[in-house]
């Protein structure tokens, strides 16, 4: 069980460390400037190019208020039990996708550990195998 330091203690503390606990002031000016040049050279840059610009962002907020109309609410057209179905198709398959890949991860997941697979060289195999497979992007295997 831990205990809480003493008044005294933390004092002693404090003068055996003082750098510990404030920083001298010439080390915190200069963290302070180069945080502020930082900042200061990131706002010019993104000046120069126009992020700033009025008629930009409002140009911009029209389009995305275009697309923005486009998706809520979609436009069925009478399809609307249609589209319901989909969705529920398509989260069906995250879900299935989803439990298959868990009861695939188990077996899986005692085949690579050292003391299921007591053969070095084959374990060294089938772990670069499921390096590869992990490497493999989700979106290629959906």
């Amino acid at each position: 069980m831990s205990r809480s330091l003493t008044v005294s203690e933390l004092n002693r503390a404090i003068q055996l460390q003082p750098a510990v606990f404030k920083r001298p002031l010439k080390q915190r000016l200069v963290k302070l400037s180069v945080w502020t040049c930082f900042a200061s050279f990131t706002v010019y840059c993104l000046a120069e190019l126009g992020f700033f610009d009025a008629h930009m962002i409002w140009a911009g907020v029209k389009k995305l208020s275009g697309v923005v109309s486009f998706m809520l609410p979609p436009a069925a057209h009478g399809r609307l039990l249609d589209f319901i179905r989909a969705i529920f198709e398509t989260l069906g398959m995250a879900f299935l996708g989803t439990l298959l890949a868990a009861l695939l991860a188990l077996p899986m997941g005692f085949l690579g550990s050292k003391n299921i697979i007591g053969n070095a060289i084959f374990h060294f195999g089938l772990r670069r195998v499921f390096d590869f497979i992990r490497g493999i992007d989700a979106l290629i295997w959906a």
